[in-house]
């Protein structure tokens, strides 16, 4: 999803991108929890997944154009801990 959506970011704009993969994460959502068998599950998180890769790279696309360069840092790290893991190094 991460080649699509360097094409969505030229042929769209920002916002229309970003409520077009808000949007599909929403539907998927929604699809999924009124799944009633596998493949209706399937196609859910497909659409889920195609939001998700299309809205995550977009976020950092929309922090380096729109930020100011003094806080260029803190808004990657902050869109960082948006894609993190929380369980990564834990011990188990």
């Amino acid at each position: 999803m991460t080649p699509l959506s360097s094409y969505l970011n030229h042929r769209f704009t920002l916002k229309t991108s970003f409520i077009a993969a808000v949007v599909l994460c929403i539907a998927g959502l929604l699809l999924a929890a009124l799944a009633v068998n596998f493949p209706m599950l399937m196609i859910a998180r497909i659409l889920q997944g195609a939001g998700t890769g299309v809205a995550l790279p977009l976020m950092f696309n929309i922090i380096l154009e729109q930020s100011p360069r003094s806080r260029l840092g803190l808004l990657m790290g902050v869109g960082n801990m948006v894609c993190a893991r929380p369980d990564r190094g834990r011990c188990r």
